[in-house]
Order: structure tokens, then sequence, then C-alpha cells
């Protein structure tokens, strides 16, 4: 009888992506399907963003990688919960997973596979994450310990990530008319790009009602029976929402600057308002003192001071949305190099113009960290290399951001871009930059890869219609006299060259 009750419960527990998918084990690195401009990492730990545990998991047909998001409905935390307070806490989270399956934009994080519930789960899948926003703030409450020294923040990637929560905010208040009303550090989530995706999607607010009249405010209560996660932050609720009953777009803002001011803090949000509309008005009931941004950048200060005010308007307007992005904090090179890289811009570019920034890129790439050459850069290069003509201009830039990547990462990662160009005689300037990396090709690569696919290359260019190409070619043969195996040097390359 026991095992017929068990049998019946893992049946009824049972789930499409359970199915579906392999649950990924913390250290294993999985190769991410072909073309899918996606690094091969090692799987990262699980984590939390909130109440829902999160692991990474991949498809068992397909290859796709995703991560699984999970919530309890048996916890130790839900245990202690009262049963209206049960129902209050499911129906954020399903509000939550059923928002995210409605609003769609590469800003906001990308559901997979919708929302199932069972007698004990709630699950459902989205693209793979790495972290929460929280999670890789240096020296924060919540700093993960497992977090990936790599995946932690610099100051490109901030401003990155702030421009790019912009854009997600720009289609929920002109598009999707909603104020997201609950930006933290809790409901941003880093991708396995790097990207910085809206989340947290349980708390926002029409700006009108279905018969088209403004919403109507309502008071923004704080339940100590409730976990802090299923309810509106106070530390990054914006003071007209909080104190003047105004809901407008504009709050929006303000969180993204007390979320600006909380990464540079060490975690530290600009007021403790312990939950308490009391503490919040004291707070803000005339003039925001901020503290704490001695030493800080300029403009930087001078961001956040527009910002986080009492008034969406007053002395000046906030930034919005759509003219952040002028600010002077955000006016540097790396980052006007990433908007250039961003598929729908680049896209845009004629072929000269994208030709001379390729040619540029590569006296500009130490500006920015490892992580965001390996994960945002050099993705966009392998995504442009489909286009012959750009090849001489990427490849250079291709080989220095290689030079840092260990021989199981390029050989997952550049390897199967650069396949089939050892085969491509023309235009002659890709056979030499190839050439020109033949030793840093040989290291990252095994020998049987190395003799099957990179080989070609050589050949093919000792028998160019080149000059200059052959000369390039035979500079490197005493080199690979020394390297490769005798048989393949006297019965393959020797006839070549003679």
């Amino acid at each position: 009888m026991s095992s017929m009750l068990s049998a019946a419960a893992a049946f009824l527990n049972r789930t499409n992506i359970s199915q579906n998918y392999t649950i990924l084990s913390p250290g294993q690195t999985v190769s991410p399907p072909s073309n899918s401009g996606l690094p091969s990492l090692p799987v990262g730990p699980p984590f939390q963003a909130g109440l829902w545990n999160i692991q990474a998991a991949q498809h068992k047909l397909n290859g796709k990688r995703v991560s699984v998001w999970t919530f309890e409905k048996r916890s130790a935390e839900m245990d202690k919960l009262g049963v209206q307070a049960k129902e209050t806490v499911l129906e954020v989270l399903k509000t939550e997973a059923a928002a995210l399956g409605r609003l769609r934009h590469p800003s906001i994080l990308e559901m997979v596979e919708p929302l199932e519930e069972t007698r004990s789960t709630l699950t459902f899948a989205t693209e793979p994450l790495t972290s929460s926003l929280q999670q890789v703030i240096p020296t924060s409450s919540m700093h993960s310990r497992n977090t990936d020294v790599s995946n932690e923040l610099d100051e490109i990637e901030i401003q990155k990530g702030i421009l790019q929560l912009s854009k997600g905010l720009a289609f929920l208040h002109q598009s999707a008319k909603l104020v997201h009303t609950n930006i933290t550090p809790y409901t941003v989530l880093i991708n396995q790009s790097g990207d910085w995706k809206l989340g947290g999607l349980s708390q926002t607010i029409p700006l009108t009602r279905p018969d088209g009249t403004p919403t109507r405010w309502e008071f923004p209560e704080s339940h100590s029976s409730l976990p802090y996660y299923v309810q509106r932050n106070f530390d990054f609720m914006a003071p007209e929402y909080a104190i003047d009953e105004q809901i407008t777009t504009s709050s929006d803002m303000f969180s993204l600057g007390c979320l600006l001011y909380v990464v540079h803090n060490k975690g530290s949000p600009p007021f403790r308002n312990h939950s308490s509309i009391a503490t919040l008005k004291s707070n803000m009931q005339h003039t925001v003192q901020l503290k704490g941004m001695e030493g800080w950048d300029p403009d930087l200060r001078g961001l956040i001071t527009q910002l986080v005010t009492r008034s969406p308007t007053h002395p000046i307007p906030r930034p919005t949305p759509e003219t952040i992005a002028s600010h002077t904090f955000f006016n540097s090179l790396p980052i006007s190099t990433l908007n250039f890289l961003e598929r729908s811009n680049f896209a845009s570019k004629p072929r000269e113009e994208k030709i001379a920034f390729m040619k540029g890129l590569t006296s500009v790439l130490d500006k920015f960290s490892r992580s965001l050459r390996e994960r945002k850069i050099l993705s966009a290069l392998l995504e442009e290399m489909k286009d012959p003509y750009l090849l001489p201009s990427i490849l250079p830039n291709v080989f220095v951001i290689s030079n840092d990547l260990s021989p199981q990462q390029f050989a997952s990662r550049v390897l199967p871009s650069l396949k089939p160009l050892f085969a491509v005689k023309e235009p002659p300037q890709n056979m030499m930059t190839l050439l020109d990396n033949l030793t840093m090709l040989q290291e990252k690569t095994d020998k049987a890869v190395f003799k099957e696919h990179v080989l070609p290359l050589v050949y093919n260019a000792l028998e160019s219609e080149h000059v200059v190409v052959q000369e390039r070619a035979l500079k490197t043969v005493p080199d690979l006299c020394e390297t490769i195996d005798y048989a393949e040097v006297q019965s393959v390359l020797f006839p070549r060259v003679a």
C-alpha cells in the first residue's frame, strides 16, 4: 500500500518540466546548443530569488539551457504561516509567473516554460541565469559565498545594467502601461550573458483601470506575518507613492536611483525605512539628504541626486527611462562600444562603419573586464562572423579575447565558428590573420583537432594564388615540423612545400 501511495504522489507531482529537463549539477560544464551565442560555462550553484529556488537545467532532446524556478509549498517557512498568509504567498508567486509569461521584452526576464502547479510545488523555467543582482554586490549581506569572482560587478557592467533596466521600464511604462513599484537588487536577475533583467513583477500597478479611469491609490501596507519577498520594499519606495498617494511612472526611476546607490554602497540603501511609512515620511518629508557619496564619481553622484528626490518634478524632473541614457554618467567609450555592438543597432550600420569600428575595437578591449569581453563582446563578434567581408577586421579581436580562454572554452565557443574558415581562400586577409595566430590555435586545440581542422589552413595557404599568403604559410613550416607527426610532415606537408 505504501509503495502505491508513493507512486501516486510521484505521479501527481510530475510536471512537463521535470519530464523534459535534466537538473544540472554545480560545476558541471555543458556545451550550449550550436549557434546559441551563449558561452559554455560551468554550471553555477542553485540560488534563491526570494522564495524561489533556482537551478540550472538542460532540455533532454535539444540541449537548450534554462533555469528552473521551484517553490516548495511544504517548507519550514511556509509551515510557520497561517492559512490566509499561505494563500497570499501563493497568489503573489502565481501573479509573478503569470506576468513573466505575458510581458515580453529583451530587458524583462524571459519565461521559457509556463508555470505548473502540483500538490507540493510551483515551477516554471526561464532563460539561463547566474544570480540575482543582490548576490553579486561585493560585501553586501547577501553576497553569495558561491558567486564566481568573474561575475562580480565593475563600473561598466553597472552602467550597462542600468541602461538595460531603463529599456525594460520604458516598455512597462509606455507599452504595458504599468508601474513596477518594486525594483530592488532582489528583483533584478543576471542571465548567462551578463545582462540585467527585470523580474519581481508581482507588485506592478496598472496606470488605468479596465474602464479607462486612473487606478485608485491604495495604502502600501506591510505585514510582519508575510515573507519580505511578497511585499513591496519600503527602502526603495518613492515618496510620492507612499506619502502623496500618487501613482506615476517616475516612481520607478526613484527606485532605480536607489538601486544605483546600493550597488556602489556595499548593498546598503540610501534610507532604512524598516517597512514603516512613518519612518519613510521622516526620511522624506521635506528634502532628501543623501549621505556616503563622498569620493564617488561626480557624474554618478549627479545622476543619483537627480533620481532620488522628494518630488518627481522638483527642483527638476527626474530623468525618464527614455532620457537617462543621455546623462554624462553613461558618456564613456566602453558604453558606446557595447551600444554599437547591440544586435539591433549593429545590423542597421553600413558595412564601412562596421569595418572601421572593428578595426578600432582591438585598441579598447583592455578597458573591459574579462567577463564582459568573453560574455558580451566575444558573443557579438562570433555572431557577426557570418559576413565574410567583416572577417578580416573581426578576427583580430576574436583572437585577442581568445588568449584568455582555456582550451576547453576555446574549443566550445570559438573553434566551431573558425572551422569553416580554415578551408576558405578568399579574401586572403582571412588566411593571413589565421596564420598569424597559428601558434595560439595549436596551443588551444588538441593534436587530433589541430591535424583534422587547422592544418588544412596551412595546406590551402601554401597553394594560394596570392604570393604574400604563400610566404606567410612558409614561415610557419619550421615550427610545424617540430610539433606535428613526422608522417604528416613527410607525406602531406613536404609535398606541398616542394
